[in-house]
């Protein structure tokens, strides 16, 4: 869920550090409802879900695509990188394993600042390696604002894998509503 899927949250409640530690072996879905769990008992939080129309921009598939399914069980969030390609000093070499859309339509949405959604209808987890060119010029320019000039190399990886973003289209999304959150006790 991305900030903007999180309405009335409080301003000026601060950063917290929670740690904790689960004796055993879990799952990440197991270990997601016990921090909720943590979470709803330290600040006293109360919260529905309700869909909500939202400006969103939707990742859907383009042309060819690259992207391989996995058989791997669960995402790896240390599964992409992204390095200077041997093709030359404009191209780029994006490598993943065990991708999960949602992972990508959740790193989109942080780096575009808006909430970005998945239309591929694609389900699972996914592996690709791809070489791509982008325009050195414009990331190198030092006039071109950082924003814009990361967004030549959004737009070449999802091109080279065969994924595109439409936008500027309202859609109704899940949104997180706040009813109650308070300052945690000190410890």
């Amino acid at each position: 869920m991305q900030p903007a899927q999180i309405a009335n949250l409080k301003s000026g409640l601060g950063i917290y550090d929670v740690e904790g530690k689960a004796e055993g072996a879990y799952s990440p879905a197991e270990l997601r409802v016990m921090l909720q769990g943590l979470l709803a008992e330290r600040f006293r939080l109360k919260f529905h879900r309700e869909m909500r129309e939202m400006q969103v921009d939707r990742l859907v598939i383009g042309k060819r695509l690259m992207l391989q399914a996995t058989e791997v069980a669960e995402p790896d969030p240390r599964g992409f990188t992204l390095h200077a390609s041997e093709r030359g000093p404009s191209f780029l070499k994006a490598k993943a394993t065990a991708m999960s859309l949602e992972w990508l339509t959740d790193d989109l949405s942080g780096h575009l600042s808006r909430l970005v959604v998945d239309g591929t209808g694609l389900k699972g987890l996914f592996e690709f390696e791809v070489d791509f060119e982008f325009d050195t010029e414009e990331v190198r320019d030092t006039r071109v604002p950082v924003r814009e000039a990361s967004n030549h190399i959004r737009d070449g990886l999802l091109s080279a894998i065969g994924l595109k973003l439409q936008g500027g289209k309202k859609e109704p999304v899940e949104v997180l509503v706040m009813d109650q959150v308070e300052r945690p006790d000190a410890n």
